[in-house]
């Protein structure tokens, strides 16, 4: 079973988040509290089979630059 995190920064990422929560099959976990998403990526980077931004392209890629190791190790991103 995959885990996917789902990560949102406003109100209408979170319900999207849920939205996708309820069609994906696997462990969901939906994150939207911005102060503290470095640690939870740090985290969920080495976990998640799946990690999916409900933002803007730039902010993922911002948030996910210095975790990137080998694509056959990390996790599947979805913008």
């Amino acid at each position: 079973m995959k885990k996917i995190s789902i990560i949102s920064f406003t109100q209408t990422g979170k319900e999207l988040a849920e939205q996708i929560n309820e069609k994906t099959e696997g462990i969901i976990d939906i994150f939207d509290n911005k102060t503290k998403i470095n640690l939870y990526l740090k985290e969920k980077f080495n976990v998640s089979n799946v990690i999916i931004f409900v933002c803007s392209v730039d902010i993922a890629i911002r948030l996910i630059c210095n975790l990137i190791k080998a694509k056959n190790d990390d996790p599947e991103i979805i913008v």
